[in-house]
C-alpha cells in the first residue's frame, strides 16, 4: 500500500525569547498567539533584554527609563492597540517609539490615561549594561 504524500510542515516562526527573561518570555509569547501576523526582525532571537509596564499618564508621550539603550521595542498590551476605527494598526517593525540612551518614550496611542501598558525591550548586541533583574519597573515620566 502507497502511503500519501507527505504535506511540508509549515515554517515555525523564529525563536525569538531565548535570552529574555521568563516573564517576558511569556508576554511575548501571548503577543504572538493574539498577533500571528506580526513579524519581527530575526536578529532578536540573539539578543537578552527585559519587560515592564505603566500606567498611561495621558501626555503626548510617555519617558520609559531602562538604564540603557534598547534596539528593539514590543508594547505587548493593549495587544490589539490601533484596530479601532481611525486609528493606526500598530506594527511594531515599522513602528519603533523614540529611543533614548536609556529607554524610549512611548507615543500617544501607548499612553492613555490610567491604561495599563507592558512592554518587552531587547538590547543591543554591543551594549556592556546588562538588563535590570527581573524586568524593568513601572517606568518614571
Amino acid at each position: 500500500m502507497r502511503s500519501p504524500p507527505s504535506v511540508p510542515e509549515p515554517e515555525a516562526k523564529p525563536r525569538l525569547a531565548g535570552k529574555l527573561p521568563p516573564a517576558a518570555q511569556d508576554m511575548l509569547r501571548s503577543f504572538r498567539g493574539a498577533r500571528p501576523e506580526v513579524e519581527f526582525p530575526p536578529h532578536l532571537a540573539l539578543l537578552g533584554g527585559t519587560h515592564g509596564f505603566y500606567y498611561g499618564d495621558g501626555e503626548a508621550t510617555h519617558s520609559v527609563k531602562i538604564g540603557w539603550r534598547p534596539a528593539f521595542v514590543l508594547f505587548t498590551l493593549p495587544v490589539f492597540q490601533g484596530l479601532l476605527p481611525g486609528e493606526p494598526v500598530y506594527d511594531p517593525a515599522a513602528s519603533q517609539p523614540p529611543l533614548t540612551d536609556d529607554g524610549f518614550r512611548a507615543p500617544a496611542m501607548f499612553n492613555r490615561l490610567g491604561e495599563l501598558v507592558m512592554f518587552v525591550v531587547w538590547r543591543s548586541e554591543g551594549d556592556a549594561k546588562a538588563p535590570k533583574p527581573g524586568g524593568a519597573s513601572e517606568a518614571t515620566s
